[in-house]
């Protein structure tokens, strides 16, 4: 039943409940029972004492009484211990399901943050899982309530009389019809409202990280403008919303309506011909007024379900996202006297241009190899796909002599260290975005990463030292600082082999000194490829590669690229010299 009116979602929700499902179904069952029993009860109360007040017998009277004031004690303890325990069996699951998508989140791979904006996924993580502890805790909840409602009202209405109770089970079975008839567009109008407040959360998160620029250029009016333009357009769906469900609350109403006045004037009609009791009359009642009250908050229900079920949907979206592979399934030409060895690689992002167009390039142990062109020629790709983050889609990777299928991701990552042109700081201290280079490194391990990445005096002299707060994505250092502070993390992490892209492009001339001594130390030692902006950092190289239109155009050190007339080297370091 609850699968054909409400969706195949509810059913995979609660599966949710894994270990938990008889604690939350003893404490939702429970608590429903007790509620649903309670104008039931009141029911046979006062038919018993209408029934004594005819016939004179204050005896029966007093029983009853004194006997529904004993179930309305044993129900008062029972009723907050069953709602405690559906309300602590709630929250236990949340954290799980919380617990669960960030787990599912960081096992994605990387085109899907490619493909999806950071605003949509923490609306999904934020906004959808609320809706999925309403859900839990709240609408389910009310949904099955309404449902014990009307089922123990008929049954008793039965038990006073069948004719009550056949009328009342053929009028609960419209109104379900009902219901589900005008309750089913709620689920795309809901899937929609959804999409448009993530699409708010999108435009918001990037209103608010580019303040700056807004106020720079003084766009702050265009920008609210746009946002206003989004929540215009929520507003007209929730306005849909509303209309749908004032019209499932108006046929609910109408169908209550008929039903009520048809119980009372049927009944009135067979207590004068003697056909009932007036005391079953009286307590049909207010087992008429529940039944009523069922029909028209079933209809709220169900919206309120089909909201929970719409941020369910937009969940199991991300849940279902198959994982990151834990390797990739291609070979390779190995090549025992390379570490790094790429032999006719192509990558394409969309399948419409290549990135990499079967490009070739090796790189020896202990060596630095600079990869150097125009913006867009593919120099990023190439570390991307060293990283794992994309398998290639024609040609062979090597790492060690291994193929790169022949790794994990895990394995693979473990022997790199990366060093982006724009690091990225967690908010926290600065030792902890040192230390995740190495969680369990010692205390002298990590100062001795941080002087030779030449950022220990500068955090000795802070008030707070190594447990200064670095602020959002690092906003309380300086880029140079931001650098050398990812620089001593990679030193931490001690990888053999190290990837850089263009560390030193966006600094001063004082921070780019220190960053690249700090650089100079990380390569120490170690295979390096380095994306290089300024060709001077490079000049020291073991071999260049010149990357245009995602092929090796040219390649040699230094002193051969510099000496070839008109190649592509030559004049980007011309260029470089005259403009500096």
């Amino acid at each position: 039943m609850i699968d054909k009116l409400l969706g195949h979602e509810s059913i995979r929700l609660l599966s949710f409940l894994r270990n938990r499902k008889w604690r939350y179904i003893t404490g939702l069952f429970g608590e429903c029972s007790i509620i649903a029993s309670q104008p039931i009860i009141f029911a046979f109360a006062l038919k018993g004492m209408a029934d004594s007040a005819v016939q004179g017998d204050m005896n029966f009277l007093f029983h009853s009484s004194m006997l529904l004031c004993v179930f309305i004690l044993f129900f008062s303890i029972l009723m907050p211990a069953s709602s405690y325990l559906l309300q602590w069996t709630v929250k236990q699951v949340m954290l799980d399901i919380r617990l669960h998508l960030l787990s599912h989140i960081y096992k994605l791979p990387v085109h899907y943050f490619d493909q999806h904006h950071s605003g949509d996924t923490i609306s999904r993580m934020n906004n959808d899982v609320q809706t999925l502890e309403q859900y839990y805790g709240e609408n389910f909840r009310y949904f099955i309530l309404m449902i014990f409602y009307g089922m123990s009202s008929s049954i008793t209405m039965l038990m006073f009389d069948w004719r009550f109770g056949l009328a009342l089970m053929l009028i609960a079975f419209v109104a379900v019809l009902v219901n589900k008839k005008i309750a089913t567009p709620l689920r795309s109008i809901n899937d929609k409202i959804l999409n448009q407040m993530s699409v708010l959360t999108e435009k918001l998160t990037d209103l608010v990280a580019g303040i700056q620029v807004s106020k720079m250029f003084r766009i702050q009016n265009l920008i609210a403008s746009r946002y206003k333009n989004y929540n215009e357009q929520l507003t007209i769906s929730m306005k849909k919303e509303g209309q749908i469900h004032a019209l499932l609350e108006s046929a609910d109403f109408f169908v209550g309506f008929i039903s009520f006045t048809g119980i009372i004037g049927v009944g009135m009609i067979l207590v004068i011909n003697g056909t009932i009791q007036y005391g079953v009359l009286l307590a049909a009642v207010p087992l008429q007024m529940t039944i009523v009250n069922v029909f028209r908050e079933l209809g709220n229900s169900i919206t309120r379900l089909q909201a929970s079920l719409a941020g369910a949907r937009r969940i199991f979206e991300i849940l279902d996202h198959p994982s990151e592979a834990e390797r990739y399934l291609i070979k390779a030409k190995l090549k025992e006297d390379s570490i790094i060895s790429m032999s006719g690689v192509s990558f394409s992002y969309d399948q419409n241009f290549n990135a990499l167009d079967h490009l070739t390039l090796e790189v020896s142990k202990g060596h630095i190899v600079a990869l150097i062109g125009s913006s867009g020629g593919g120099k990023s790709t190439i570390l991307k796909l060293l990283l794992g983050f994309y398998p290639p889609d024609v040609g062979y990777i090597s790492i060690n002599g291994r193929s790169l299928g022949e790794y994990t991701l895990t394995e693979l990552r473990e022997i790199i260290s990366y060093v982006p042109q724009d690091p990225f700081l967690f908010d926290g201290t600065i030792e902890e975005n040192i230390r995740y280079g190495n969680i369990n490194a010692s205390e002298d391990e990590l100062i001795s990463a941080a002087r030779d990445a030449y950022i220990h005096d500068f955090i000795s002299q802070l008030p707070e030292g190594y447990n200064t707060q670095v602020g959002e994505r690092g906003s309380k250092l300086s880029g140079g600082e931001r650098q050398r502070v990812a620089i001593a993390r990679a030193l931490l992490k001690n990888a053999p082999i190290l990837l850089l892209d263009e560390a030193t492009s966006a600094l001063d001339n004082q921070s780019e000194y220190w960053v690249q001594q700090a650089i100079n130390r990380l390569m120490m030692g170690r295979t390096t490829i380095v994306i290089a902006h300024r060709l001077s950092t490079i000049e020291h190289a073991d071999q260049i590669y010149v990357i245009e239109g995602g092929r090796v155009v040219e390649q040699g050190n230094h002193e051969k690229l510099s000496g070839i007339k008109d190649s592509v080297y030559k004049q980007l370091l011309e260029f470089q010299h005259k403009h500096n």
